[in-house]
Order: C-alpha cells, then sequence, then structure tokens
C-alpha cells in the first residue's frame, strides 16, 4: 500500500472495445470492506468474546489479531483515499504501511510457531496436530510475501501495484475464510476466499474487456497455495512440521 492500492485513472482503456468504460465508483473501497467482512466473520467467535468481556487467548494471539485487524483498516482507508482522490495522503500513508506489512510478515511468524507449540505445551494439540496446522499459517505468509513484496516493488506503477496489494489482502483473508465456510467443505472455502478476486476480475473484464494479467497468475498462484490444504495430513509434511517444531518444545 505504498504509493496507489487504487489509484487509477477515471476511465481505462478497454481491451478489445471500441470505448472504454470508467470504474464503478468506490468499488475497490467495497472489495476492501468485502475482504474484511470475510475475516470478520470468520472469527467472529472471538470477537464476540471481546464484547462480552469473556475474552481469553494467548497473548500472541491477541498482538496478532490487532496487527492484523490494523492492516484490514488501513487497507479500506488506503482505497477510500484514492476514491476521494487524496492521492497525496494515499502515498504518505502508503509510506508507512511498507513498514506495517513487514510488521505484518514477522509478527505471522511468531504467531505460526508460537501458537502451535503452546497448544501441544498445554495439551490443547498433539505433535502430528500441531505439524500440520503448521502448513496453513506459513502458507499464508509465503503467499502474502508472493504479492506483497512485488506490490512494494511495483508502487510507481499504479495499476500493478493496486493489484498486487488487493491479491495480499485476499492471501491473508483465507484464515477468515477457512472458519467462515469450515462446515460447508473446502469446496465452500475455496469460493468464499477468492470470491473478491473473481469480483476484481470481473471489474477487469468490465473496464478493460480482460482481466489484467496480475489478476491470472495471482489467480493461479492461489489456487496452488490452496493445495496445502491436503498437506496437513500428509507425512511428507508431519515430518518436516515435525522437526519445525521440536526445537521449541
Amino acid at each position: 500500500m505504498a504509493d496507489s492500492v487504487a489509484a487509477s485513472p477515471s476511465v481505462q482503456v478497454s481491451a478489445g472495445r471500441g470505448s472504454p468504460r470508467a470504474p464503478i465508483p468506490y468499488f475497490h473501497l467495497g472489495l476492501a470492506v468485502l475482504i474484511s467482512a470475510i475475516v470478520i466473520l470468520g472469527f467472529w467467535p472471538f470477537y464476540a468474546t471481546i464484547f462480552t468481556g469473556e475474552a481469553s487467548a494467548h497473548p500472541l494471539i491477541w498482538a496478532h489479531a490487532g496487527v492484523f485487524t490494523g492492516w484490514l483498516v488501513l487497507l479500506m482507508a488506503q482505497t477510500w483515499l484514492v476514491a476521494r482522490r487524496r492521492v497525496g495522503v494515499h502515498r504518505r500513508l502508503g509510506r508507512f504501511g511498507i513498514y506495517y506489512g513487514f510488521a505484518v510478515l514477522l509478527l505471522g511468524v511468531f504467531t505460526a510457531f508460537g501458537v502451535p507449540v503452546n497448544q501441544v505445551a498445554t495439551g490443547g494439540m498433539t505433535l502430528d496436530e500441531a505439524a500440520g496446522f503448521l502448513v496453513l499459517p506459513l502458507g499464508d505468509l509465503v503467499l502474502f510475501s508472493l504479492f506483497f513484496v512485488p506490490g512494494v516493488v511495483h508502487r510507481k506503477r499504479p495499476e500493478t501495484h493496486r493489484r498486487l496489494m488487493i491479491l495480499a489482502a485476499v492471501a491473508l483473508s483465507f484464515p477468515g475464510a477457512a472458519r467462515f465456510g469450515l462446515e460447508a467443505g473446502p469446496a465452500a472455502i475455496l469460493a468464499i476466499w477468492l470470491l473478491p478476486l473473481l469480483l476484481a476480475m470481473g471489474h477487469d473484464v468490465y473496464t478493460r474487456g480482460r482481466p489484467h494479467r496480475v489478476y491470472g497468475l495471482g489467480l493461479a498462484v492461489l489456487l496452488v497455495g490452496f493445495g496445502r490444504v491436503g498437506l496437513m495430513e500428509a507425512e511428507p509434511w508431519l515430518v518436516i512440521g515435525r522437526r519445525m517444531l521440536t526445537p521449541w518444545l
């Protein structure tokens, strides 16, 4: 979110059509709200305990929840600023967003290891269960990095930067989508997770005649990343997961 999460000309040239179409007003703000809603709905049991005063969680979880919620707020603020054509403020806030994004990554690493280690130590998980779980948060961080870092690099290219940051936000929304669609099964989880991206691709079709190649590549990466769900009980991964967790137990 360094220079332009949603900065774009008021009218984009559509590929393969005679006349361009203007972007839907506040579309990207709505997309940011949708991503945030998926996360909040998925983690609502946790958020609800905060309001009822019954919240009880490891300090690492509190820190992770606070920082990640701040990322969602930052995402919505950045898209709102560009929608209001306050691009200068957006860019200044984006410089802070770079550091914040790397803080999300760093804290994510601590949480990815700290939570399962704590669960094993307190009897909440077996070592195999913790090792299987580990592939999910580590996968989230890898996917986020694959989009966030190039997004920072391409912050002077608004069309590319914006899409990479949307992909980074979608990548981080997986835990919320997984919890929200858990009872309905993997297909529902995948559909919920990818919904914001599919809408963004549809917006591209509407304004420019086809999805931007960044979205196409991003979709492919996310689909491959979703395959990590199948590794949770796979012995080759469990061997790796055990080795990664054992030194901390």
